[in-house]
Parts: structure tokens; sequence; C-alpha cells
């Protein structure tokens, strides 16, 4: 976090345990925007898939400024007071100068999973990974206090379908891409973009979902040549019954667009040279929301090499795993 957010900002060093004493009007520094909605999409009772949006950070006072030289934002579930129950993650600052209004769509993150024994809420709040300035001086720091969601209510009726697979990127730096608190998000408007209809509420990675690995051998001739350390990417897109999206499985997905997007968000995250060789899409496991039934099958679509912009070579395989049944 910059010197300026730092300075600017009240200070706000309560320990995590404190937060019951602290509320949202003594802190200052936080997302415009107004409250939080939150709306269930996961008919599956117990269960949440939910689309969140938020603007930028700013000081409430008088005259509102607003700040970009912080970390990220942390998506936290809480309590009425504030009270972590748990971590959802992080998502990466945009990059670009600081904006001059508020916009409370800027920042947007799908989260998904099991609503933990009592959170009521979710809280989003800025991250910082290290400050260094006098009596602010920590490792690890957010501020206590965030904007708040409305109450979550479950969803337990309606159908849908949840389709279930996993990317596996083939890249020059596969490190760099796993530590970027911009990967889920630059993978989630990706599929979104390759898929006709699709929203990017529908779609879910969460945060330990991208992780290193290495190309399989079972790769044809062609794209045996690019293989490597890899990162494995897990994606749930969830498809209500009263959806217009006809997703049938890896043939719904363009390899091309799918390219194409990856390098234009992967520009918006700062990393001016990105270039894609080949998307393999391959098998999708398809599943009722409630998990009733499960179907499959293999389906295979290819995108041929494309000379467009930065990390040298990248595979983009879509393969079929059960997980978030």
């Amino acid at each position: 976090m910059s010197s300026t957010f730092s300075i600017s900002c009240p200070k706000s060093n309560a320990d995590p345990k404190m937060f019951p004493l602290v509320t949202t009007a003594s802190v200052l520094c936080k997302a415009c925007g107004g409250t939080l909605k939150a709306v269930d999409m996961d008919s599956k009772a117990g269960n949440y898939m939910v689309e969140l949006k938020w603007g930028g950070l700013m000081q409430n006072t008088a005259k509102s400024t607003f700040f970009t030289g912080f970390d990220s934002w942390r998506i936290l579930l809480v309590d009425d007071y504030g009270v972590m129950k748990a971590d959802l993650g992080k998502v990466g600052v945009k990059s670009g100068a600081a904006p001059t209004c508020c916009d409370p769509s800027e920042n947007s993150r799908t989260v998904m999973g099991t609503w933990p024994k009592g959170a009521t809420k979710f809280m989003v709040v800025p991250y910082a990974n290290a400050i260094a300035a006098g009596e602010s001086k920590h490792g690890e720091f957010w501020l206590p206090m965030g904007v708040m969601s409305n109450k979550f209510v479950d969803k337990t009726t309606g159908a849908g379908k949840k389709h279930t697979g996993n990317l596996v990127l083939q890249m020059d730096d596969p490190e760099k891409f796993v530590k970027s608190d911009h990967a889920v998000q630059i993978m989630t408007t990706s599929i979104t973009k390759a898929i006709p209809g699709a929203k990017e509420e529908m779609v879910y990675i969460c945060p330990e979902c991208i992780t290193l690995g290495v190309a399989s051998r079972r790769l044809s001739d062609s794209e045996r040549r690019l293989v490597g350390k890899t990162v494995n990417v897990k994606y749930v897109l969830l498809v209500p019954a009263d959806s217009k999206v006809a997703f049938k499985g890896a043939s719904s997905i363009s390899a091309d667009t799918l390219k194409t997007a990856m390098t234009v968000e992967a520009k918006k995250a700062g990393m001016k040279n990105f270039k894609v060789h080949s998307a393999v899409v391959k098998k999708v496991t398809t599943t009722d929301n409630n998990g009733a039934s499960t179907t499959g099958g293999e389906s295979t679509v290819t995108g041929g090499a494309s000379p467009v912009a930065g990390f040298s070579a990248l595979i983009v395989m879509l393969a079929g795993c059960q997980f978030f049944a």
C-alpha cells in the first residue's frame, strides 16, 4: 500500500478479534457504492453462489478522494458485527489512474461454497501485503471494517446445471501467473466471453483452484512440443434453469474467442507481453444443481496458433473433474 494511502486514511489497526468494537462509520476509507448486493444463484440448500460488485476505494469525507495505491481487495464472510467467519480470497486492484467518481460495479467477483455457521453477510475490505510507515508498520494488513452486504438468504428452489472442468495453461512464467491477484478475474472474464450469452456471475474460480502442474503426456504431437510447467485452473459454470444460454459442453466454448479474451484481459491487468499459441477445449462434466445426476462426454475443440501479444506459450485444456458437487 502506498504511503499516500497510509497517511490519508485514519488509523485502523484493530486486531480482528476486536471487530465488534468497530463500526462502519469509524472507518473512513472504504469501497464506494453503498451496500453490497448478495443474491444466491445456487438452489442447493446450504450452498451459495453470489456475484458481488463494488466501487473504488474512497476516503468518505466532505470531499471524497479516491485511491489506487494498495495491493488488493479481500472478500470475507462475516456476522452482523463484522466478525470474520471465512476468508474468500483476494481481488487485484485495477491498474490505471484513480477514478474521480464512483462506479459501483468497478470491481466484481463470483464466490461460491458452503455457508459457514455464524456468518450472515459478505464484506469487502482493502488489503495490503505490507506497510512500513512509522506506527503503521505491519506485515499483512486490512482495515477492520469494510462495506457489508445485505443479509444472505439461502436459495432452495429452482433448477439449473453445474458444468465443471479444469483448465491447463502453459506459459513462460507460470509461477508469476499463479501468484497474481488478477489471475482469477482474467480467466473468469475470458471463459465468459468464450461462451455465447454467458454472464460472469455464472462462472466461479476459487483462489485455491489455480495451481502449478505439469503438462500431460497424452497431448497430441503438435501440443507436446510446448510441454513444461503448467497452470491448472478448476472452474464451475452454473447455468440457471431460466437462462437462455444453450451450453452443451466443450463445443459451446470458442477456443479462438478464449485466446483473444485472455490477451485483452491480461493487458488490462498490466501483463503487456501475453501470447496465446493454442487452445484445446476438452471434456466438461454436467451435474444437476441439486447434485441428483451427472452426465459427461468427451469433445475437443482446438484453436490454431495466433500471434497475439506475450507470455510465450499457452495451452488451454478443459478437462472434466469432480468437485463442488
